[in-house]
């Protein structure tokens, strides 16, 4: 059979009518034609950080709308990343776009007619009948970036979700995400959003995949398991950035050091009197270890927040380390104009708020280093502002950030190349997704990431987690005594 080499596929067509300022990888193109050859019209796209999940995206929906099955496309993800998708949108002349964000005022003004339309997680949910009101009759594609926001069947943005992609049989549906699973029972809310028909409800699904749960509802034992990955794979494509990237290598050096003598019984008294709280012999509920890693690791770099103390956290010599292996200088008189320090950028991540400040007053009050802070209670605009000035500005060299607030769609790579984890993400998703950020295409150096490790707590636990990427959710405690264990990083 003679094979027509001039036939044109869907990808072809698209970039007769919009020049992207890149070339696709072979990959790129298969999963773009795969989608638009398709009958999909509810799709996942399960690619790793870094893979290219919102360049294959948008070019599905341009071929959606080149073909008149979609007017409008309403995207929604975590604030962070709102300027970078309007920004790459905006590469394409022609294409209107606006953003949903704001004030309740502020957002009264704001046109809902673009080409693209950009709001947040939050946004979406809170003004969801504003919305759904607004493309009830319109033919509109829903595309969720960070589409592990929807894992939880029981949050009130899945909720919103699931009601609005099914208003009107032309709602069309995109779910992106480097980090799909945290646990086998996740993969319901996608299935239930794509190919709903698989099972009825959840109720359907627990019967045919969970096996065993605990007597606070957490799972212990699956079955049918190739059943569960068969049908989570329709309507999906799943990229590996292994599979598909050529990156340098990710160098992951644990830290390990001692707290002072005074610090260490701090942290041992916090945890024995937190231990005392909870009943000998009686199993744990789901929440309690999660609660309990937070308390203990926050006290290692703020010891300050349980007690007066002037503990000096020794973790902060680390950063002094770190700095002066990468050759970034105190001033710039050190640094001759052409030299490779010169250049280097270091990000930080920190937990909690607290370290975050006492972090940033040690690097610029003693280090006289330039940084930039990011994390939750600054607001998506300023986090937003620290993120390009880390970019743009050559003085600026560190970005001190919380991983769920610049962890989600950043692009650092074309200017950093090393990470130190201060406190480690308590999931292996965070981790995951926080170190996307350096390690991705583009990337042209090897990575350096350290991860510090007071001995003796609970984050020598958390290192051997993330590094296995296994997912807290999975790591059953059960006991007083597993957990005590894992607080003092036996385990």
């Amino acid at each position: 059979m003679k094979i027509n080499k001039d036939l044109k596929t869907p990808c072809d067509m698209i970039l007769e009518n919009y020049e992207l300022p890149f070339e696709l990888r072979p990959d790129q193109v298969l999963a773009t034609d795969r989608v638009c050859a398709s009958d999909w019209d509810k799709v996942a796209l399960f690619m790793d950080v870094g893979v290219g999940k919102t360049v294959v995206s948008t070019l599905i929906a341009f071929w959606w709308a080149m073909r008149g099955d979609i007017d409008q496309v309403l995207v929604v993800m975590p604030p962070i990343i709102l300027l970078q998708w309007e920004e790459w949108i905006q590469t394409f002349p022609g294409i209107t776009t606006s953003i949903y964000y704001g004030t309740l005022k502020q957002r009264k003004k704001i046109d809902l007619s673009a080409d693209f339309v950009f709001t947040t997680n939050g946004m979406f949910k809170n003004d969801f009948e504003k919305i759904k009101e607004y493309y009830r009759d319109k033919k509109v594609l829903l595309l969720v970036d960070e589409a592990a926001s929807l894992r939880n069947i029981e949050t009130l943005f899945y909720s919103a979700v699931r009601e609005f992609i099914f208003l009107t049989p032309y709602k069309r549906l995109l779910m992106l995400t480097g980090t799909a699973l945290g646990a086998p029972q996740h993969a319901y809310s996608y299935m239930s959003l794509k190919t709903p028909d698989l099972y009825r409800d959840y109720l359907r699904f627990v019967m045919q995949h969970i096996e065993k749960t605990d007597k606070f509802r957490r799972v212990t034992k699956y079955r049918n398991l190739n059943v569960l990955a068969s049908n989570l794979m329709k309507q999906t494509i799943w990229l590996k950035a292994e599979d598909v990237l050529d990156l340098p290598p990710v160098t992951c050096v644990p830290k390990i050091y001692e707290l002072s003598k005074q610090h260490m019984n701090l942290y041992q008294d916090l945890v024995e009197e937190k231990l005392l709280e909870l009943d000998d012999g009686v199993v744990l509920d789901g929440t309690t270890p999660e609660r309990m890693r937070h308390v203990c690791q926050r006290v290692i770099m703020s010891p300050s927040t349980y007690m007066d103390s002037k503990i000096v956290p020794t973790g902060f010599a680390l950063i002094n380390s770190f700095t002066n292996e990468l050759g970034i200088f105190r001033n710039k008189n050190k640094a001759s104009a052409g030299s490779a320090g010169a250049c280097e950028k270091l990000v930080i991540y920190c937990n909690y708020r607290v370290t975050n400040e006492y972090t940033h007053q040690y690097v610029t009050d003693k280090l006289k280093l330039n940084a930039v802070q990011a994390y939750g209670k600054l607001g998506p605009k300023k986090n937003m502002a620290s993120v390009q000035q880390f970019l743009k500005d050559p003085e600026v060299q560190i970005l001190i950030a919380h991983p769920g607030s610049v962890g989600i769609g950043g692009n650092f790579q074309s200017v950093c190349r090393a990470v130190l984890f201060l406190e480690i993400p308590t999931t292996a998703n965070t981790y995951i997704q926080a170190l996307g950020r350096v390690k991705r295409e583009g990337q042209k150096r090897n990575i350096i990431v350290w991860l510090a490790t007071a001995k003796g707590t609970i984050q020598e636990h958390l290192r051997k987690v993330v590094v296995k990427s296994e997912d807290m959710v999975q790591i059953v405690m059960p006991t007083k005594e597993t957990l005590r264990s894992a607080l003092f990083g036996l385990t």
